[in-house]
């Protein structure tokens, strides 16, 4: 080792030491402080030198050059120890390396060939551990890395202008918990990924007009329901999936007043729809066939629960609609598959039949049973619109037949004893309004009723259980409502006679005495059987059937 002191001072200007290899290293000093550092090969040739330049506090700075003059370090050391290690590599890229007064790493920096940072880490001087560490791509922006002491994470990711895109935690174990991504130019959240612990996850999408999506995954990462939300954070639909298939099994919409329709879709293809009112109250529900076709439809109110309507629909299109009363009466309406109307039923409180009519398929009713008390009518309406009735007592046996013209007037009335079915009664209509009554007796004598057009007796006839004639009397009518009745023998001759004021009161009368007072059986031919009482049903057209 050679020690140069040129004022024989003992302040070293140069310290040269020569290695075996040949190889020697120059170390210069300035007033006793190292000014630069040489290693030379041994032609002489230089192969490394490091420059120090130094600073009033203690501080100073040592750079490193080959052997070609370029720099290829520079090591930074601060008064308090601390130090800044800058590595300048060949391609043009660089590292720096920082420690602390111990010696221990606090950063790591890394730089582009065009010295732009590419990597920054930030270490935890006591432990060694990272805490931070910032990566920047070519184009200018980056994502940062938050390494927290409970083992989690985060990561910031920024755009070229430093603004945040993107925002995302991560738990002890390296997995990702929450994941938010922000619009660079207004800042608000576009989307947030939330994954929870068993690998299932939430990701919520935040729209420009201020509605949100949500869309759940299992942990196998398939879907299994999709919510969106309106502006005003109310939820508007809520779809539910099968994760194994992806068929969607539930859908819930709500409308602005806070009512909803939540369908049900099936395995087999079929649906259920439930409508609630804004209380949350259920008011409707409907099935639906595997193609589509609604199968039943039930309506309820909403304050009681009480079913109000049910419409059930077949195959082929036909169906029956159920109207429940308040009073607990009961409607029903059948209409054929082209939808008009074939059948519309009554019924009391009871749940009893009270009536049942019938039409064709041009809508025109056919035929009408009425049930009251311990009777049964049965209308049944003609193509040219005439009309018969028919009465049938509680044990079906039958006690009247009516016929009447297409007019409505009535033609023939027929009685029967409820018991034995035996005949006691005939009353024909004449079209002016006249009427002949047959009264058919137990013994099989008859009498006849003759009354004109006024509704007034004329006449009436006495037949013996052959069939003859035994006698008859006839009424004529005064101006002031008084009447004569004359009584006749079967062959015509004259018995006797009486006249009557216009109270029924005997005035006067001549030979046989009979009770020659009028009889009260005529009935005009316009009676209780009326056919137009069904005339519409305005609830038909709401719900798939018609008139």
């Amino acid at each position: 080792m050679t020690f140069v002191d040129p004022n024989a001072t003992g302040d070293f200007t140069t310290i040269k030491e020569v290695f075996s290899s040949g190889e020697t290293e120059t170390q210069s000093f300035n007033n006793g402080i190292i000014s630069s550092s040489t290693f030379d090969d041994q032609f002489g040739n230089v192969i490394s030198q490091t420059v120090y330049s130094h600073n009033a506090d203690g501080s100073y700075t040592a750079t490193i050059y080959d052997a070609h003059g370029d720099p290829t370090g520079q090591d930074q050391f601060h008064k308090d120890g601390s130090e800044n290690i800058v590595q300048f590599n060949r391609d043009g890229s660089q590292t720096a390396t920082v420690f602390d007064s111990h010696g221990n790493e606090s950063e790591y920096t890394t730089f582009g060939a065009n010295g732009k940072i590419t990597q920054d880490v930030l270490y935890d001087t006591m432990t060694g551990r990272e805490t931070q560490e910032t990566d920047w791509s070519a184009d200018g922006s980056s994502i940062a890395h938050l390494f927290n002491g409970d083992g989690t994470q985060n990561a910031i990711v920024y755009n070229a202008s430093g603004r945040e895109t993107e925002y995302a935690t991560f738990g002890s174990n390296g997995k990702m918990t929450q994941d938010i991504f922000y619009d660079a130019t207004t800042g608000h959240a576009t989307e947030q990924d939330d994954y929870n612990a068993d690998g299932s996850a939430v990701a919520s999408l935040f729209n420009a007009n201020g509605t949100q999506n949500k869309i759940f995954y299992n942990a196998a990462g398939h879907q299994t329901e999709q919510a969106v939300f309106g502006s005003n954070g109310k939820i508007t639909q809520d779809v539910v999936y099968d994760p194994t298939t992806g068929r969607e099994t539930q859908e819930t919409d709500w409308s602005a007043d806070g009512s909803s329709i939540a369908h049900l879709f099936n395995g087999d293809g079929t649906q259920n729809a439930i409508v609630y009112n804004a209380s949350g109250r259920e008011t409707e529900y409907a099935t639906f066939g595997k193609n589509g076709a609604k199968t039943q439809d039930i309506f309820y109110d909403a304050t009681t629960g009480h079913a109000t309507e049910q419409d059930d629909y077949n195959a082929d299109g036909s169906g029956v609609a159920h109207i429940f009363n308040a009073d607990g009466t009961q409607d029903a309406a059948m209409f054929d598959p082209s939808g008009h109307i074939s059948e519309y039923a009554t019924f009391a409180a009871n749940g009893a039949l009270t009536t049942d009519a019938f039409f064709d398929a041009t809508g025109r009713e056919t035929q009408l049973n009425e049930y009251k008390g311990n009777q049964t009518i049965i209308h049944l309406l003609n193509a040219d619109n005439s009309q018969t009735a028919t009465v049938y007592n509680a044990n079906g046996h039958e006690t009247e037949f009516a016929k009447f013209s297409a007019s409505g007037q009535k033609t023939d009335d027929y009685f029967f004893d409820g018991t034995t079915g035996r005949e006691t009664e005939y009353d024909q209509y004449g079209s002016n309004g006249s009427m002949t009554a047959h009264l058919f007796n137990a013994d099989n004598s008859q009498n006849a009723i003759i009354f004109n057009g006024n509704g007034q007796e004329i006449e009436y006839d006495s037949f013996d259980s052959s069939g003859k004639l035994t006698g008859f009397t006839q009424f004529t009518y005064g101006a002031g409502g008084g009447y004569d009745a004359v009584a006749y023998g079967p062959t015509g001759y004259e018995l006797g006679w009486s006249d009557y004021s216009s109270n029924n009161m005997l005035l006067s009368s001549g030979g046989n005495q009979y009770d020659f007072t009028l009889d009260d059986s005529y009935d005009s031919g316009s009676d209780y059987f009326d056919f137009g009482w069904f005339d519409d049903i305005s609830y038909s057209n709401e719900y798939g059937f018609y008139i």
